[in-house]
């Protein structure tokens, strides 16, 4: 995982951030709120204390995975999980074929 140490340092000042993205996704876009997992890692061992009280939105291909992350987010005490899962249709281009959210606000499937 990376991307998740400024989180726990922000966190442990007291402060939430305003979200957080959870993207298993090789290539992203790394914000301030960004953390990767890597392929290698176990969605269901992490440490995600640093995600409790916040929203979180997870991203990626895998919908499988998308779903044992986001169960990991929920665990970890996640205010709100909102998941997108997508497909790449072209180069640089992505299509979501799924949204689901804890809250039931953004459920959506192609």
């Amino acid at each position: 995982m990376t991307g998740h140490q400024p989180l726990i340092a922000m966190r442990r000042a007291g402060l939430k951030p305003p979200f957080v993205v959870v993207t298993d996704a090789v290539r992203c876009i790394e914000a301030d709120y960004t953390v990767r997992v890597g392929d290698e890692e176990t969605p269901e061992v992490m440490d995600l204390r640093f995600l409790v009280g916040c929203t979180v939105m997870v991203e990626g291909i895998n919908a499988q995975r998308v779903d044992r992350i986001t169960k990991a987010c929920v665990a970890a005490k996640a205010d709100r999980v909102v998941a997108t899962t997508h497909q790449q249709t072209a180069p640089m281009r992505l299509e979501i074929t799924r949204i689901t959210d804890t809250e039931g606000v953004m459920n959506w499937q192609a």
